[in-house]
């Protein structure tokens, strides 16, 4: 598995791996209505305002993706065929690694595995709160605020 950042002929597989990975999330969060595509809300979303790396396996086909800034992970997503081979962490690891002393992500309530591994890394929950979605601002979700100090 490789880490490396982003380039221009990745746009096409971040669509298709968000897109497909996103609608699960929200399915699991039980506003399927609320999926946008990338294509839709990576402008709106600011998406190449952050710092983007892409993992990127044996054959060279990128699997996931994670964006950020120095105090905050804002993106993260892997391939679903490829979820639970250890990607997720090593994109987090990398970009914790060029990231600030503190860090924060937001999280649906109802996305346990993201929960769950964010946890396992040493993120601890910080706030719960209740507002509108970002990228879709119809609707109104709960989700928490994980923080991790270096």
């Amino acid at each position: 598995m490789k880490i490396r950042n982003y380039e221009k002929k990745d746009w096409k597989r971040l669509n298709e791996i968000h897109d497909a990975a996103r609608i699960i999330e929200l399915n699991n969060a039980g506003i399927p209505d609320a999926f946008l595509s990338l294509e839709e809300t990576y402008e709106n979303e600011g998406l190449f305002e952050y710092k983007l790396l892409v993992a990127e396996d044996e054959i060279g086909l990128v699997v996931g993706f994670t964006a950020f800034y120095d105090e905050e992970i804002a993106w993260l997503y892997v391939d679903p065929q490829y979820h639970r081979k250890g990607i997720a962490t090593k994109l987090l690891n990398v970009a914790m690694e060029q990231a600030g002393k503190v860090i924060s992500i937001e999280v649906l309530e109802n996305n346990i595995e993201a929960i769950n591994l964010y946890k396992k890394i040493g993120f601890k929950v910080v706030e719960k709160a209740s507002g509108s979605l970002v990228g879709n601002e119809s609707f109104i979700v709960t989700g928490y605020v994980l923080e991790y100090k270096k």
